[in-house]
């Protein structure tokens, strides 16, 4: 009984010195630690470009706008001169003025050019003669001019009205009411003059209507009497 207790006792002993001579000893071999996980993540710097986002060309797309660009609107006043290559032209005597084309700027335009000729009105056109037709042919009917002439004025002085006025004067004064209203209306008005004189004889300006209008309208006053 006492020597099982002895033996137990050394026993104990034995494992205890042998415990502290492990610890103890710097030759003995150690029990590798457990490592502890570490995790790296990696945040780029998107403040710097990559190589390839260098090589990479920019791309900027542009898309097609709608051309904004209105056609330019036509003047609203044109000078026409008797063009020497319109037919019977050169039995003009008197056209170093011209006649004026103005556009109306209505908006519902027509597409069509009166001419307003207000009668008359042209210094010194009595004193110069042309032919009453461009063929040479007398005369049919009388006014300004007998019937059976060949020859006449180029622009007669015109008749005065019971109160005084010259025809000419009535006749502008009617030509400028007459444009305005066509104006207004959407026509195109081609005025052959606008002032008391104008110098185009009358058959510059014919041949000006002829070739720049659609219509030709001459203004007259026939007679004072009614």
């Amino acid at each position: 009984m006492i020597r099982r207790f002895f033996a137990i006792i050394l026993a104990a002993i034995t494992a205890l010195f042998s415990f502290v001579f492990a610890k103890l000893n710097p030759f003995a071999p150690k029990e590798p630690e457990p490592s502890i996980p570490i995790e790296i993540v990696y945040e780029p710097d998107t403040s710097v470009p990559t190589s390839e986002e260098e090589t990479q060309p920019t791309e900027t797309t542009t898309e097609a706008q709608p051309s904004t660009t209105e056609p330019e609107p036509e003047p609203a006043v044109t000078s026409i001169t008797l063009d020497p290559s319109w037919t019977y032209a050169d039995y003009s005597v008197i056209h170093t003025d011209s006649a004026k084309l103005y556009r109306s700027q209505a908006p519902s335009r027509k597409g069509k050019i009166v001419c307003i000729n207000a009668g008359h009105g042209c210094a010194g056109g009595s004193t110069q003669f042309t032919y009453c037709h461009p063929d040479g042919s007398p005369k049919v009917t009388s006014g300004s001019t007998a019937a059976g002439a060949i020859m006449a004025t180029a622009v007669s002085d015109g008749t005065v009205l019971l109160d005084g006025t010259p025809e000419a004067d009535a006749t502008l004064a009617l030509a400028l009411q007459v444009k305005a209203r066509l104006l207004a209306d959407g026509y195109d008005v081609l005025m052959i003059r606008e002032t008391q004189d104008a110098q185009l004889d009358n058959i510059a300006r014919t041949v000006i209507a002829n070739n720049a209008a659609d219509c030709h309208i001459a203004l007259h006053y026939d007679s004072s009497e009614t």
